[in-house]
């Protein structure tokens, strides 16, 4: 890379200069960017000229310049070399490369489209064979591939790739499914039995038995691992009954089991393997690679419930910059499409919709104006539902008062005054401090949202003051969480409900994720007391009706903001078969096969 990296450093330090037009400049000029010797930049010089990059005429005697010809355009170089890179695997350098130049706009675009035609479906090549492999760009790294502690959109839907749960929901029928366990039943909802398919292999070689799911469960109620411990409330014990049957037994009756046992947090993992340093599964895609510049999944070959027709499955870290400039295709060298194609968009091109709600949530635990009510009301006054939309605009469909915008009718939802809430706020305790709001996504979207919010909040006499802290910094995991989480007076949420919404729901509220860690010690006990009736709920009428009691009490203490309603769409050609979207818009990679275009 040196060879690039010089002509890179250079050429940068001379962006004024045109291809094959002289430059007046110094060999001083050049000693200060390489950060070299005199010596040393001249022998970069010399490799340049030798490979006829640039052309090099020295300034003879005291103030006269050195005439410098550049002879390769910038964008040609650096999609050279990131082309090069891509060819060979390596894919760390080629990231490096780009998080260390700083390209100007013309040459970031140019490369933008240049990388795109490296991610999406890639078929053949000298280094492939006859592989299909999905190539996907992601600007954040993972926190956690442990399926106990992944709480996060992304990395929920990349453990199902490599773990398979107990059970399954199917979405369209509303119903449980028999999934790693053939069957189970139950007298009183206090006794559980399982019974266990035979013959499905870890990807280590051996088969799975009841004791890996007594495994998984004492790692399940772990407090200090899992996102789900709060269910060792409930759970008394796990017994192993013989190799393929299981039973849990409760201290009440758990209506709800069945659908816990859909959670990906559920999957079950091997008691001879340390699944913190080797990722090891049942499901359809084996972990080859994780480092923080890629994932690698590569397809099980003894699956049990058939093998993914993707050999290989790739996420690759890419500068935040371009993440949200990049367009690429999921198609094939065989599936490319005219423009005749996309017109006929019902014929060829698909479309997936995801709401997700955004929240501002107050951190009660925390000494401060937030723990005062009338505070509360002043910032949900201020904050106008209807007036956000209306200034922002673009993929905010519609003012929220619910997770579920069926519930969310913007003529039942009370506007705000800024008269109103500087009333409120006479009331409280504020007194002028700054508060903290913490954001997760450097995204504009996000960027637009908190802005707005800092600026309504200053109309009312607020001090906001704006923190990013990724979302992975509050991961169970992470021993920084408690410090990180004390940074905020207040918190800004997406939350998208995952194709098991009442899991979802539940999940929000339980002991373990960030919502309940903002909670005093009283609402605490409110909110425990609540998930006892959710999950004791013998029908998904019945928990929907406790939810809705749940979000009277966020509404009447003003716990949590609901703001809006946010809509994202994506597309992809009809020769994507068996497409299955999850909630997130991820495609299922376990189902996916594509169509060549000429049959």
């Amino acid at each position: 890379m040196k060879v690039t990296e010089h002509y890179l450093t250079i050429r940068l330090a001379h962006l004024e200069a045109e291809t094959h037009v002289e430059v007046k400049t110094s060999l001083k000029k050049i000693v200060q960017v390489l950060n070299c010797t005199r010596r040393n930049a001249q022998g970069v010089l010399n490799k340049l000229e030798e490979r006829e990059w640039i052309r090099w005429k020295p300034g003879r005697g005291r103030g006269n310049h050195s005439q410098l010809t550049f002879l390769r355009p910038l964008t040609t170089v650096v999609e050279s070399y990131i082309e090069e890179q891509f060819e060979h695997g390596r894919f760390e350098e080629a990231m490096t490369f780009l998080n260390t130049f700083t390209l100007p706009p013309h040459a970031r675009t140019a490369l933008t489209a240049k990388l795109g035609q490296r991610f999406g479906f890639q078929t053949g090549g000298s280094t492939m064979g006859n592989r299909h492999i999905l190539r996907i760009p992601r600007y954040r790294g993972f926190a956690t591939m442990d399926p106990v502690q992944v709480y996060t959109a992304s990395e929920c839907h990349f453990v199902r790739q490599m773990y398979d749960t107990l059970l399954r929901y199917h979405p369209a029928r509303k119903r449980v499914l028999p999934h790693l366990a053939l069957g189970w039943d139950t007298k009183d909802d206090m006794k559980w039995t399982f019974y266990l398919r035979k013959g499905v292999r870890f990807h280590h070689g051996r088969s799975l038995i009841a004791e890996d799911v007594a495994h998984t469960f004492q790692r399940l109620i772990d407090p200090q691992i899992s996102v789900l411990s709060w269910l060792s409330r409930y759970l008394e014990n796990v017994i192993v009954l013989d190799p393929h049957t299981v039973q849990f037994q409760f201290n009440r009756p758990i209506p709800f089991f069945p659908r816990i046992l859909c959670a990906v947090n559920t999957a079950i993992t091997p008691y001879d393997v340390d699944i913190l340093t080797k990722a090891i599964g049942t499901g359809p895609f084996v972990m080859r690679t994780l480092t923080e510049q890629k994932l690698i999944l590569v397809a099980f070959e003894d699956y049990f419930n058939g093998r993914a027709w993707l050999d290989q499955v790739e996420i690759l870290r890419v500068p935040k910059e371009i993440h949200h400039t990049l367009n690429y295709q999921m198609v094939t060298a065989e599936t490319q499409y005219t423009e005749e194609d996309i017109e006929q968009e019902s014929e060829t091109i698909k479309r997936f919709r995801k709401n997700s709600t955004q929240m501002l949530i107050f951190h009660t635990n925390l000494p401060g104006p937030q723990q005062d009510r009338s505070f509360r009301k002043a910032i949900r006054l201020a904050l106008d539902r209807h007036a956000m939309v209306r200034a922002l605009g673009a993929n905010r469909l519609s003012p929220a008062n619910s997770f579920f915008p069926d519930r969310s009718d913007p003529s039942f939802i009370p506007s705000g005054t800024l008269a109103e809430a500087k009333e409120a706020l006479a009331k409280s305790t504020y007194q002028g401090e700054k508060l903290t709001l913490i954001y997760h996504y450097p995204s504009q979207e996000q960027w637009e949202d908190i802005r707005w919010i800092q600026q309504r909040c200053a109309q009312i006499g607020v001090a906001i003051e704006l923190l990013h802290k990724p979302l992975e910094t509050f991961n169970l995991g992470n021993v920084q969480q408690k410090k990180v989480i004390d940074q905020g007076h207040m918190f800004i949420v997406d939350e998208v409900l995952d194709q098991e919404p009442e899991m979802s729901l539940l999940m929000f509220l339980a002991i373990s994720t960030l919502l309940h860690q903002l909670l005093d010690s009283e609402k605490k006990e409110i909110a425990s007391h609540y998930i006892d009736r959710f999950i004791m709920g013998k029908t998904s009428a019945e928990r929907m009706a406790i939810w809705g009691e749940i979000e009277d009490w966020f509404h009447r203490d003003h716990l949590f903001l609901f703001q809006y309603h946010l809509n994202r769409e994506a597309t992809y050609p009809s020769s994507l078969q068996k497409v299955r979207m999850e909630s997130f818009g991820w495609i299922d990679f376990r189902k996916l096969w594509v169509k060549p275009r000429s049959l």
